[in-house]
């Protein structure tokens, strides 16, 4: 993203890949613990995607969240994918609440660390829901991407902790992934 505070209109999303352009100034090389932990985090990727052993939700977010990076060519597919693997996360399986549902629960997963409070991602899914239902301009705004931007680092909050304290596996079991939830959000 490149967002202008002093003028929306100077906002806009990168599609391309970024490459170093001065190799001499930006350090490449990485230790043995980094590479471990990159390769860590792709197998966790690759177990939280597999149907079989884990389930259709966690394995769909993660193909929502692809698309939301690689697949998105407008900052209102990028927003939407991207809420997706919210609701395919934090949503319960019998539906009912939605809205209140995912905030209060992706909020305490992420232990109200800031730019992820209940009222920062109920934010976001009003905007969502405006996108979708045609109350606000599916546009390249400044406004949009930075909201995009927003929601992005939202979802990297929950895949990191998901990924990192292998939260997935949870989602094997429908009673123990609403327990899990249900017990986070108790204090609520």
């Amino acid at each position: 993203y490149r967002l202008c505070a002093d003028d929306p209109s100077l906002c806009s999303v990168i599609l391309e890949k970024m490459n170093f352009v001065l190799p001499e100034k930006s350090p490449r090389e990485i230790s043995l613990e980094q590479l471990n932990q990159v390769n860590i985090g792709f197998e966790r990727l690759q177990e939280m995607d597999a149907i079989d052993s884990v389930s259709n939700r966690t394995h769909n977010a993660i193909y929502f969240m692809y698309g939301a990076y690689f697949a998105a060519g407008h900052a209102l597919h990028l927003f939407v994918l991207l809420f997706t693997v919210l609701e395919a996360l934090f949503s319960k399986d019998g539906g009912g609440a939605a809205t209140k549902t995912i905030c209060k629960r992706a909020s305490s997963f992420l232990g109200l660390q800031p730019r992820c409070t209940y009222s920062d991602i109920e934010k976001l899914y009003n905007i969502r829901s405006e996108l979708v239902h045609g109350r606000r301009e599916a546009s390249e705004s400044g406004s949009n991407l930075a909201n995009a931007h927003e929601l992005e680092f939202v979802v990297t909050q929950c895949m990191k902790k998901m990924l990192s304290e292998r939260i997935y596996l949870k989602y094997r079991d429908l009673a123990d992934k609403e327990q899990y939830f249900n017990q986070l959000t108790s204090g609520f």
